[in-house]
């Protein structure tokens, strides 16, 4: 009796401490951005709030200011700086729930060309940044990336909107993508079509006939578990990035896959997420993985 009165004391503590600690967590990280960047002589401004949450998102963004003929290096030097601290995070604290990894990253850079300089954001998500950081993915492939997601100011005001994965939740995404990484593990047909889709937008007139294929074979393999997980049905552009983050996974061992599900699937309940049974279900039939 006296051990689980002490234990519930413990846990009313940590809980009221919690979220004190959340903060702490995330100044540590925007710390160790910030040193990073001095070591790298990238200047900075602290003028945006580190962190947001939409759509159940934690995102992180700082603002640059390079000079006028190094942007381009000083932007994907940044993420790069941003990206190894994420990797060294889940690496050592795997399994820690207030560690701060963000959803997405942004980074602002003000560049100084015109009379009254230039100013544009561009972000990313952390799983495509740490593909970059790993080698998952090569720099010409990520600068791609980021390039797509670049908005520019004008009058206050960014004149695009941002990218569609700031409207979804993108630890629901990461879940689906490595868990139907795993599924499709083995099946050659399905690696090859992704690959290819991926692949084809230097093709004129293949990219749409095999994005097309991609689409179909999600929806027809996959539609259960994706509409379990998101509560609707993924919209085409969704399902075309989820068919990023699968080939980025199907080309890792199945161990290492198996480790990054895992934390996936523990990020998605930490974030109030209901496990779908789905998930379950394909667990109990393929019980090796």
């Amino acid at each position: 009796m006296i051990l689980k009165i002490f234990f519930l004391k413990m846990l009313l503590i940590s809980l009221l401490f919690s979220n004190k600690y959340n903060f702490n967590e995330l100044n540590n990280f925007n710390d160790n951005v910030k040193e990073g960047l001095k070591y790298l002589r990238i200047e900075f401004s602290d003028n945006k709030q580190p962190t947001l949450v939409e759509n159940n998102n934690k995102i992180f963004q700082i603002t640059i200011n390079p000079r006028r003929n190094n942007y381009e290096e000083s932007v994907m030097m940044a993420f790069s700086c941003i990206g190894k601290i994420i990797n060294q995070r889940l690496l050592l604290n795997t399994y820690n729930e207030n560690i701060f990894i963000p959803s997405i990253v942004i980074v602002h850079c003000n560049v100084p060309i015109g009379r009254n300089g230039t100013y544009f954001k561009t972000s990313s998500t952390f799983i495509i940044l740490d593909s970059f950081i790993t080698g998952a993915i090569n720099a010409s492939t990520f600068w791609n990336e980021i390039i797509s997601t670049t908005e520019y100011l004008s009058n206050e005001l960014y004149l695009n909107k941002d990218p569609s994965f700031f409207r979804e939740n993108v630890e629901y995404e990461n879940l689906i993508a490595s868990r139907i990484a795993i599924e499709n593990k083995n099946d050659p047909n399905s690696a090859n079509l992704i690959s290819m889709a991926l692949k084809s937008k230097y093709i004129p007139g293949l990219q749409g006939q095999l994005e097309s294929m991609l689409m179909k074979h999600m929806k027809s393999k996959h539609s259960k578990l994706m509409n379990d997980v998101l509560g609707s049905s993924p919209s085409d552009e969704q399902l075309l990035r989820l068919g990023k983050l699968i080939f980025i996974h199907i080309q890792k061992p199945i161990n290492e896959l198996q480790k990054i599900h895992t934390m996936d699937s523990i990020r998605f309940l930490w974030n109030g997420g209901k496990y779908p049974i789905s998930i379950n279900e394909f667990y109990l039939r393929n019980s090796n993985n």
